[in-house]
């Protein structure tokens, strides 16, 4: 009984697998055809963007237009708009970076206000494609759930043994650990395609800060000077030991000179 279900177990599994096979090389052709059909298209089914923007604008207008674009963000629920990431430097050189994550109409809208607020002097799209990797997703997926459909059907007969339970139970406990992993990782790769990301990089225009890095200089001075100060005696610690050898070999190096030459 033992080697029949193990035997039965193995075929299955080998003709989930094949059927699979068949299934994928024909969606490989379906998904060539339709690609054909489709290169009018702008945006392909499984296509993942990320927008890159530089923009300038005075000093003062680079933490006005920051806040601008989170609170655009956190009230566009529609495109389920998300921070990612953001960062406002305020120091010598006033800069802002802002990573988010949305719909296509979300970015476009950020990027019409990114517009409205400078001077977008750099402007970038990348493009990934992923079909092959989400079609061999949700291949995966499918093969997986009929395994996992057959083992629960042999679990149910009526003649199973101790052992064959056992092994059964471990089996789907398996095939269950492996679609959740994967239908995690196919949720991740369909996020991607449905959610573009835009990166903002804020930038102070520097033909209206000529002035600025020398007041900075000028009010970092008595610092700059400590600092320096600092640095000067540490280095005498570490050279005064060092002249001290130095004379003692060179007043001995000269007595016995001396004395040569006498």
């Amino acid at each position: 009984m033992k080697n029949i279900l193990s035997l039965l177990v193995i075929c299955l599994a080998l003709t989930a697998c094949g059927q699979s096979a068949h299934k994928f090389s024909a969606s490989k052709s379906e998904i060539a055809q339709s690609s054909q059909a489709d290169k009018g298209d702008v945006r392909n089914k499984y296509l993942a963007y990320v927008h890159s923007l530089t923009v300038e604008t005075d000093e003062d207008g680079v933490r006005t237009l920051y806040e601008k674009i989170m609170a655009s963000c956190n009230a566009d629920k529609e495109s389920g708009c998300t921070l990612l990431d953001s960062n406002l430097g305020m120091g010598q050189y006033v800069n802002g970076n802002i990573k988010i994550r949305a719909k296509s109409e979300g970015i476009q809208n950020l990027i019409r206000i990114v517009g409205a607020g400078g001077k977008i002097t750099e402007q970038s799209t990348s493009v990934e494609d992923l079909t092959h990797s989400i079609v061999d997703s949700n291949k995966r997926i499918e093969m997986l759930q009929q395994y996992q459909k057959k083992l629960i059907e042999l679990e149910h007969r009526p003649n199973n043994d101790v052992d064959a339970l056992i092994k059964l139970t471990k089996e789907l406990a398996t095939t269950q650990s492996e679609l959740e992993q994967t239908s995690g990782e196919n949720a991740r790769l369909l996020e991607r395609v449905n959610m573009d990301i835009l990166q903002i990089s804020i930038r102070a225009d520097t033909s209206r800060s000529f002035w600025k890095p020398i007041g900075s200089a000028f009010s970092e001075f008595a610092g700059n000077l400590s600092n320096g100060i600092s640095t000067t005696i540490t280095a005498l610690a570490y050279i005064l030991p060092w002249l001290v050898i130095l004379l003692v070999f060179g007043f001995i190096g000269r007595k016995m000179w001396r004395r040569k030459k006498s």
